[in-house]
């Protein structure tokens, strides 16, 4: 069924997203989601830990400094490696 812009309503989306949500691929994705943030963070939080005990103070708060960008980042990674494990149906819209 498809539906333009204007005939989108919350009454019509419903049966649509409960429908999609039945499928045994969105468990996977969702699995598969959660896997990689929390390996991102867990080695995040690893890196962080390792270089800000090792070096001077200076180089300590560099280090912090790039953890937002590096969570993100080793998300990005491992999600782009999580899709092709998936399949070629799962992760289409990602």
């Amino acid at each position: 069924m498809v539906l333009r812009m204007e005939e989108m309503t919350p009454a019509l989306l419903w049966p649509e997203l409960w429908l999609e949500l039945r499928t045994p691929d969105i468990i996977w994705q969702v699995a598969g989601l959660a896997a990689c943030l929390l390996l991102s963070l867990a080695l995040t939080r690893l890196l962080v830990r390792r270089f800000s005990t090792r070096h001077n103070q200076q180089k300590t708060q560099g280090v912090e400094a790039f953890a937002p960008v590096l969570r993100p980042f080793l998300a990005l990674v491992f999600l782009s490696l999580l899709k092709p494990a998936l399949g070629s149906g799962s992760m289409s819209a990602c």
